[in-house]
């Protein structure tokens, strides 16, 4: 999928929906919050394509572990050696 970004979408209310704890407290952190919320949407795109999951509720039980140009998916929910 090619979106164009809309920071309208990147909202607490949305992120609240979408992210787990650590990835909310990685958000408040990250000197471009609106930046950082898509970095991590589009992670969370790929591994749920990834995995076959839906887009339902399942976004907040993994959650992403970024650390420079690598992420790692941390989760018990569907566990497995994922990273990006």
């Amino acid at each position: 999928d090619v979106e164009p970004v809309d920071a309208a979408h990147a909202t607490a209310d949305v992120s609240a929906r979408v992210y787990g704890p650590l990835e909310l407290d990685a958000m408040r952190a990250a000197g471009d919050p609106v930046d950082h919320f898509f970095t991590r949407w589009v992670l969370k795109e790929a591994w749920v394509k990834a995995t076959g999951l839906g887009l339902d509720d399942e976004l907040p039980k993994f959650q992403l572990e970024i650390a420079g140009p690598s992420a790692r998916v941390l989760t018990t929910y569907r566990p497995g050696a994922w990273h990006f």
